[in-house]
């Protein structure tokens, strides 16, 4: 009987050694799951441009989100801006998060800071884009280029003011004088329509 438990004895403390050699992997419930874990800009090669639309492919296409830190680890040295030659884009299933991050313009940017990767140059049918979300996170800075070239990008940070866009220019009120006197209305504003957005 006492060899018996002998055996035992030395089977279990023998699996029990196996065990920590191998290195017990922990439960998955321990684990974080892989969409929790962010992509950043930093993870690619190329330009600051290149490297966050990379960014956000990969992460569109694994359920991940995309975070721009405030620190740039560029190849010519870390730096606290992200220079803009081209639009962000995103796409279906974006999640983009600007944590504490300063985006420029460069002065070669002809182009917005977000927009749909759906339409542009070579693409002939533009399919629509879903469950995109963008986010600032703590201090987020979108800053305008400092020699613009193209028309209405003379500031050099982007504002968004409800007063400003509530405000009507002279142009915007000329009512037509051959309208009929008892039209009441008001006329509507002459905007250009944008794709994507109802004419104001």
């Amino acid at each position: 009987m006492t060899s018996v438990y002998r055996f035992w004895f030395t089977a279990i403390a023998l699996a029990a050694c196996l065990g920590v050699l191998a290195g017990n992997p922990a439960p998955a419930e321990e684990a974080a799951p892989a969409s929790c874990e962010p992509i950043t800009p930093n993870a690619f090669q190329g330009s600051d441009i290149e490297r966050i639309n990379q960014a956000i492919a990969a992460a569109a296409a694994s359920g991940r989100r995309v975070v721009i830190p405030r620190t740039n680890h560029a190849a010519d040295g870390s730096r606290a801006v992200w220079l803009l030659d081209s639009a962000i884009l995103v796409q279906s299933g974006t999640t983009l998060e600007l944590e504490n991050c300063h985006i420029k313009l460069s002065d070669r940017c002809r182009d917005n800071f977000i927009r749909s990767a759906n339409c542009g140059l070579g693409i002939a049918e533009i399919a629509p884009l879903y469950d995109i979300h963008i986010r600032g996170i703590g201090n987020a800075l979108l800053e305008g280029a400092d020699r613009p070239r193209a028309t209405g990008d003379s500031a050099s940070v982007s504002q968004f003011s409800i007063a400003a866009a509530a405000t009507n220019t002279a142009t915007e009120t000329i009512v037509n004088a051959r309208t009929n006197a008892t039209l009441t209305s008001p006329a509507g504003k002459a905007r250009v329509a944008v794709r994507g957005f109802a004419a104001s």
